[in-house]
């Protein structure tokens, strides 16, 4: 109504994140990790590390952790118990529960 002209430019969503990795952890985890272990802090420590961007699988033993065993396998139940991750068919690979942990493009 005013006469001017403007000009129009399609929305277009910039992120000025860098290319550092990161990872998202969600409100569940969030709100649990006052109640884990050492040793359940470390195991998410080397999901968050080795997750692979859009994947949901892991391998995990206790070698690649660098626990001992007795600590690694209760940990890795406790985590199972609070469905952070769950077993799949083969053994060390483990699902991530994605309303926990997801690493994914911005």
């Amino acid at each position: 109504f005013t006469g001017e002209y403007m000009l129009l430019v399609k929305n277009k969503k910039e992120s000025k994140v860098n290319s550092l990795r990161f990872i998202k952890f969600y409100f569940p985890l969030i709100n649990i990790l006052n109640k884990l272990t050492n040793s359940e802090i470390i195991i998410i420590q080397f999901i968050c590390s080795n997750l692979g961007i859009n994947k949901t699988k892991i391998k995990i033993n206790q070698e690649l952790t660098e626990l001992n065993k007795s600590s690694y396998y209760n940990s890795i139940n406790k985590l199972i118990k609070l469905n952070v991750i769950s077993k799949t068919e083969y053994q060390n690979i483990y699902e991530i529960n994605k309303e926990f942990i997801y690493n994914g493009k911005y």
